[in-house]
C-alpha cells in the first residue's frame, strides 16, 4: 500500500488554474477553480490497484469544503463522496472496493473557490496470480 500522485491532469471547461498544484506534494500551494463554476478537474494515472483516495481541500469557508469527488474505472465515472469534507487536512475516501483507476475527478457542490491543495490515489497490491500446478499421469 502506497499514496501515489497523479501524473498529469485534464481541464475540460478551462475552469482551474495551476492544475499541477493539486498534485506536486506540497500543501502550501493549490490549483483553484474560477469563482462559482462548479466545473471539474481531472487527475490522472497509468491504470493502478486503488481502494481510497486522499485529498487537501480549502475554500473560503475555513471549515470545510462542500465537493463532489468522482473515481474512473471500469469505462465510467464514479462517484465516491458528494458532500462537505473537513477542509485545511488530509481526508481519506474509500472507493468500496479495490479498482483498476485511471483518475479521479473533484468539483465544488456550491457557488466559491474550491481549492485542491493535493490529492493521492491508494495503490494497492495485486493479489498474487495462482497459477495451478498440472500434474501429468500416464
Amino acid at each position: 500500500m502506497a499514496w501515489v500522485s497523479p501524473t498529469g491532469h485534464n481541464d475540460p471547461s478551462l475552469d482551474w488554474n495551476n492544475e499541477a498544484n493539486a498534485y506536486d506534494e506540497n500543501t502550501g500551494n493549490y490549483s483553484q477553480e474560477d469563482f462559482g463554476s462548479q466545473s471539474y478537474l481531472e487527475l490522472n494515472h497509468a491504470a493502478l490497484n486503488c481502494d481510497k483516495i486522499q485529498v487537501w481541500l480549502t475554500e473560503g469557508m475555513p471549515q470545510s469544503v462542500n465537493a463532489a469527488i468522482d473515481v474512473y474505472y471500469s469505462g465510467a465515472w464514479h462517484n465516491i463522496h458528494s458532500g462537505v469534507v473537513t477542509a485545511g487536512q488530509w481526508v481519506e475516501v474509500a472507493i468500496g472496493s479495490t479498482q483498476s483507476v485511471t483518475s479521479a475527478r473533484i468539483k465544488s457542490n456550491v457557488s466559491g473557490y474550491l481549492q485542491i491543495r493535493e490529492f493521492d490515489f491508494n495503490e494497492v497490491e495485486a493479489p498474487p496470480t495462482y497459477i495451478p500446478k498440472v500434474i501429468m499421469v500416464q
